[in-house]
């Protein structure tokens, strides 16, 4: 393997790692899981729990959410139901809550995931939802 191709290998590997660790143009990011708060946010489309860690899902988007793509807390919506209600149809769950394909409001994989009807669902789940279907 001649220079120039050792380099260009070097430099693709280099690419392909940053990239896998979703590190971010933002010199405050951090990756997944790693600790976050206060001007540190979280790289990759991650939210920064209340606890200072990056993830997806209730415990790291839902509440106490420092910074990211963190659900709405606060909804209000006509038809509302309280949580762990009923809901679907025209039925809505309020206060930032998911409707899971079951029925009952929420947050977490349970009601936000695959099959949830209406709230701040899980963006990959309803795409995934719709292919399976």
């Amino acid at each position: 393997m001649n220079m120039k191709a050792l380099a260009m290998c070097m430099m693709v590997l280099a690419i392909v790692s940053v990239t896998a660790l979703g590190i971010s143009s933002d010199e405050n990011a951090v990756s997944g899981n790693a600790q976050c708060g206060g001007r540190r946010k979280c790289g990759g489309g991650l939210c920064c729990s209340r606890y200072g860690f990056c993830g997806l899902g209730g415990d790291y988007c839902g509440v106490g959410c420092q910074n990211g793509p963190c659900y709405r807390t606060a909804n209000v919506v006509e038809n509302a139901v309280p949580g762990n209600a009923q809901c679907g149809g025209r039925r809505k769950c309020g206060g930032g809550l998911c409707c899971s394909r079951y029925g009952f409001c929420g947050l977490g994989g349970d009601y936000c995931g695959v099959g949830c009807q209406n709230g701040p669902c899980y963006r990959t789940a309803s795409i995934i939802s719709d292919q399976m279907m």
